[in-house]
């Protein structure tokens, strides 16, 4: 059983946190276009432990920055 807290990012919290992480990139001045963001939890877990420490590594955001596009 996966405790409720904030340890543990179900897919909604996953949504945003890669969303948070990619608004935090266009606001460094990448352009968005260029930015690719996948939120992992569960269902492809770093850790297989069953306890908060387990769970705070599994719920985490990935990101790619393209190359800009040359005219």
């Amino acid at each position: 059983m996966v405790p409720d807290n904030s340890l543990y990012l179900n897919d909604d919290n996953l949504w945003r946190a890669k969303e948070e992480a990619a608004k935090y990139l266009v606001d460094l001045g990448i352009e968005k276009e260029r930015i690719k963001t996948i939120g992992y939890g569960k269902e492809m877990p770093l850790d297989n432990g069953h306890d908060e420490a387990a769970w705070a590594k599994n719920g985490r955001s990935h990101f790619v920055i393209f190359p800009p596009i040359k005219n």
